[in-house]
């Protein structure tokens, strides 16, 4: 009985923190919708999913969820390094770190902690240590590989949409929702 109890804190716990990840991608979605089509189109498609996510593991919980949910928030964490290494697809060079984002990262990273706990708990319960390890590092590899190839899409898509790349002068701060150089 009181792992059912931990079981059901440690889901509605991700629930939570990802449905809140999802919201601030809504938000992004809409300060980047009119400078950056790609980018407000990316946050919306995320946004609505993770939220979409959440309330389907908290209702439902399964271990598919938690895979999907796990891998869900390892790509969007390793996206969010890479555009902050290289230049974001559809801008003009790596994006700033704002503590908007860190707030979303930090929510993903409590989600994706929790998911990794119950799947590990469930698959050594199940299949022992062993299968459970190497479901983590899967969860942890297929992280990387959709952060990478979803990088890779969107700058091969580029010139697909030359029109969605704003000028170099337009770029927002995901913390104040208006150009950085612009004055209050």
């Amino acid at each position: 009985m009181e792992e059912n109890k931990y079981t059901k804190i440690l889901v509605g716990l991700s629930a939570l923190a990802t449905a809140a990840a999802g919201i601030i991608h809504l938000w992004l979605a809409s300060i980047h919708w009119f400078h950056s089509p790609a980018h407000g189109i990316f946050f919306l498609i995320v946004g609505v999913a993770q939220v979409l996510w959440s309330n389907f593991v908290y209702r439902q919980p399964s271990p598919r969820l938690y895979i999907i949910g796990a891998v869900m928030s390892g790509w969007l964490i390793v996206l969010y390094g890479i555009t902050r290494w290289l230049p974001a697809p559809f801008h003009h060079g790596p994006e700033a770190i704002g503590m908007m984002d860190l707030t979303c990262k930090a929510c993903e990273a409590l989600g994706m902690i929790t998911l990794a706990i119950l799947v590990f708990q469930g698959l050594v319960l199940s299949a022992g240590r062993p299968a459970a390890r190497r479901m983590i590092a899967l969860i942890v590899l297929f992280s990387f590989i959709t952060g990478f190839m979803t990088y890779g899409l969107a700058r091969a898509a580029e010139p697909v949409f030359p029109e969605w790349v704003p000028p170099a002068e337009v770029q927002l701060s995901h913390d104040e929702g208006v150009p950085p150089d612009h004055d209050h």
